[in-house]
């Protein structure tokens, strides 16, 4: 059997193999939902959409054909799919001969890359079949060898010339076409052609007669012309499309991204990434190498020498435009419309497969003693690349966390627990093609919002919540599909709405890539249409933002406790920035006891997004920290740039700013609990310093970029009170300099003078809080940080004791820190 049929059928097997094993995830759905409809109203459907017909079109018929079920459906791509190696092995042959040939097609037979998609209902293999077919049938017509005539060449064999070569630059037209029609990404490789055809024509240095070069031109016109009339939808698509976010996208993680999945699939990244750099690294230094080689090869003609170098020359140059001009146009795609993904790209992916098996074999060493060492390193990067495939090809056969979004299971577990009385609610509901292709279930199903194509630009609002009343009613349970559902629902709304009203039922498993939440109706909840601040407020943030009220799950938390937050945004006017919210718990002594720094609403909804008016409804989970005394306490708010850290200011009502927080007195009361254990407490710098027969020091926490940030010295002493304290003791501070001197000196009572030691109960760990500062009078140099007790009636400091009982003074030395000015 032919080598090129082995590594066909290898090809074929790695397609075939579990075809049918993973779930139908969402692009699939959406491409049987097109191709389900009749004929009039698919081509109306995907007029709208943002993708060319033919694949729909012929779906439509294969699935007549073959049927529903994944494997048919998804065979089509497969036959697509397979069809790259043959054709690669003949762009290869074509460009640079045998070896390369064999090498690119194996290359693609085992591409984890192009076997993903092989194995996808989606247009991309196909988009890839013709956008390879046309780079040949290219390539072959412009280069064809001119036929030679003669006298007695007769009528016949001119007009049989001139047919074949028409026809030639038939089938190429048509290849672009069609190719333009499966997949638009397509076009990027015919401009590619076209760059390349004026490269050739420029100064005549391609050689071809003027005639063949006029015969390019007009084929490349008329697929140009073939394309008019989808571009109004096309047009259309791209003033409307909201499947992205606005903005740009860097080219260094576009760049990054296609070459990864080039070699080693569409895993996440950082997957065995230094084996995929052995693509990059042949792909870099190799070609170059392979064109010196044949330029200085001593030849036995000049004229073959010639003819070696031009072809040579012109190969190379047409695969590196396939390759690369459709990348740097992708690059400036991206700019104004920043929706990308590798996929895309699928249809150059035959270029680089080839340039890496131009480089591998071509380059030879000058020496024939070399060449057993030269065959063994190429026999060992094959061997790799090989491996590479193989690793990447079994974490996507068996590795659940590679697989597709798993509808499959989800359905079917509804399906094996619904009741009569059950209603679904799908969030985002774009995912109601995929899910109902797997559900056979009688209970009705609400997708929200609705349509199958999600929006980033109108996610679910409080508006959206009124139709939750209506979709319940009536009801016992429902079951919540959340998939993308921070896309379509970036605050959450719809979840937390359940979680506050309804009881949640278990769900006794766990589904890749979709969460299935079970709520109970039984209290027939009333959801709000809008959301309800418990406390209303009125701040304006430089009015971009405003804070209309929160609401606070509890006002009377224990130390190592978390609260909830809910604060009520509104959008006051259009954004550029993206700001970030900070939330602390206060003392009086302006000490932070808990805090949360976070993007509002979501990362994938910042307040760049935000639309004017919106009320949006925000959680922040406030963990008080153990240790914290039993007392009251304030919160503040504020909105900052990360960039920068430049908080936003409050205006008051004449539009003059008040300050860059909100400050919420008294709105917390910690209670006191039974004393904690030492491990709830995270000590960084744990020791054992125990004051006279009461009080121990169990250790300290450093904040040392306060140094460097504000030019204070912050620190947190944790305290233990070994049995009841009848004395009032005050903490002494010291910053001394490298000769003994005390430079600044603090003394206070515990905890900003608001939890005296009498306090303080047997077996009590108490959090501890200092800020010595600023330090603005010390000069550069050493110094050393050293606390003390001191009895509050007769100012003496009490005696210091280790573990083992001996005396250390009257001083514990803490820290020493250098002062750089």
């Amino acid at each position: 059997m032919p080598i090129i049929a082995l590594i066909i059928l290898l090809g074929f097997a790695l397609r075939l193999f579990q075809l049918a094993n993973q779930s139908f995830w969402y692009d699939e759905a959406v491409s049987l939902y097109y191709a389900a409809h009749d004929l009039p109203s698919l081509l109306n459907i995907v007029s709208n959409s943002e993708h060319p017909p033919l694949y729909f079109l012929c779906l439509h018929f294969w699935l007549r054909l073959t049927g529903r079920s994944e494997f048919s459906l998804r065979f089509l791509s497969l036959l697509f799919g397979l069809l790259l190696v043959p054709l690669t092995y003949k762009l290869g042959y074509k460009l640079f001969g045998r070896k390369v040939a064999f090498l690119s097609a194996f290359l693609s037979s085992i591409s984890p890359f192009q076997i993903w998609y092989s194995q996808e209902t989606r247009m991309y293999t196909m988009g890839a079949f013709f956008a390879l077919l046309s780079a040949y049938l290219f390539f072959s017509a412009l280069f064809a060898p001119q036929p030679a005539e003669t006298e007695n060449t007769s009528r016949q064999e001119k007009a049989i010339t001139h047919l074949r070569q028409a026809s030639s630059w038939i089938a190429y037209v048509s290849a672009g076409i069609l190719g333009f029609y499966s997949h638009f990404y397509v076009a990027l490789v015919l401009a590619a052609e076209g760059l390349f055809f004026l490269w050739s024509a420029c100064g005549g240095r391609s050689g071809l007669p003027g005639k063949r070069l006029l015969t390019a031109g007009v084929a490349q016109g008329t697929m140009a012309l073939a394309t008019i009339p989808w571009l109004p939808f096309i047009w259309r698509q791209y003033e409307i499309n909201a499947t992205y976010y606005e903005g740009s996208i860097s080219p260094l993680p576009i760049l990054r991204s296609i070459f990864l999945s080039f070699s080693i699939g569409p895993l996440e990244e950082g997957t065995d990434m230094w084996l995929a750099a052995i693509f990059l690294i042949v792909l870099s230094l190799l070609p170059l190498s392979w064109l010196w080689q044949r330029l200085r090869r001593p030849p036995h003609h000049r004229e073959q020498r010639q003819e070696s170098t031009v072809w040579g020359q012109r190969s190379l140059t047409f695969l590196l435009f396939c390759l690369f001009i459709p990348i740097l146009l992708t690059l400036i795609l991206t700019q104004d419309r920043p929706k990308f993904a590798p996929r895309y790209l699928l249809p150059i992916t035959p270029a680089y497969y080839i340039l890496i098996a131009t480089c591998l074999p071509m380059v030879e060493p000058v020496r024939r003693r070399w060449r057993i060492a030269w065959n063994l390193f190429l026999a060992l990067v094959i061997l790799l690349i090989t491996a590479t495939s193989g690793y990447s090809l079994y974490n996507y056969y068996f590795i659940e966390k590679y697989a597709r979004d798993d509808f499959r299971s989800v359905a079917g577990y509804i399906v094996a627990h619904e009741q009569p009385d059950d209603v679904i609610i799908l969030v985002g509901g774009h995912a109601l093609p995929a899910f109902d292709y797997y559900y056979r279930g009688q209970v009705p199903r609400y997708p929200l919002p609705p349509g199958i194509i999600l929006s980033l630009q109108r996610p679910i609002t409080n508006e959206s919540l009124s139709q939750l009343n209506e979709i319940t009613s009536g009801h016992g349970r429902v079951w919540l599909v959340l998939w993308q559902n921070l896309e379509a629902d970036p605050g959450n709304l719809v979840l937390n709405q359940f979680l506050a009203a309804c009881p949640r039922l278990e769900v006794d498993r766990y589904f890749h890539g979709i969460s299935l939440l079970l709520f109970s109706l039984e209290t027939k909840p009333h959801f709000p249409v809008e959301p309800s601040p418990e406390y209303h407020l009125k701040a304006n943030f430089d009015t971009k933002i405003a804070l209309l009220g929160y609401r606070l799950s509890s006002a009377h938390p224990a130390p190592g406790e978390t609260i909830r937050l809910t604060l009520y945004w509104q959008a006051l006017a259009k954004m550029d920035q993206n700001y970030t919210v900070f939330v602390h718990i206060l003392n009086q002594g302006e000490h932070i006891w808990g805090q949360m720094d976070k993007v509002p609403i979501s990362v994938h909804y910042p307040t760049s997004k935000w639309r004017i008016g919106d009320l949006l409804q925000d959680d922040y989970d406030l963990r008080v920290l153990p240790g914290t005394p039993p007392r009251r306490y304030a919160i503040e708010i504020g909105l900052y740039l990360r960039t920068t850290m430049k908080r936003l200011p409050i205006l008051d009502e004449s539009g003059r700013p008040s300050g860059d927080r909100l400050l919420i007195p008294g709105i917390i009361e910690v209670r006191r609990v039974t004393p904690m254990p030492l491990e709830a407490f995270d000590i960084q710098h744990p020791a054992y310093y125990r004051m006279g027969d009461q009080i121990t020091l169990l250790g300290y926490n450093l904040e040392p970029n306060s140094l460097i940030d504000e030019g204070v010295l912050r620190f947190t002493l944790f305290w233990l009170a070994e049995r009841p304290i009848a004395r009032h003791y005050l903490v002494n501070v010291q910053v001394l300099d490298q000769e003994g001197n005390v430079r600044l000196v603090r003394t206070t009572a515990p905890v900003d003078r608001q939890y005296s030691t009498t306090r303080w109960e047997q077996g009590e760990i108490v959090r501890d809080i200092y800020t010595v500062g600023p330090l603005t009078g010390l000069s550069d140099s050493e110094y050393l940080l050293q606390v003390a007790l001191i009895d509050a009636e007769s100012k003496e400091g009490l005696v210091v004791y280790d573990k083992e009982g001996r005396v250390l003074g009257q001083v514990i030395p803490l820290y020493r820190f250098h002062l750089k000015r």
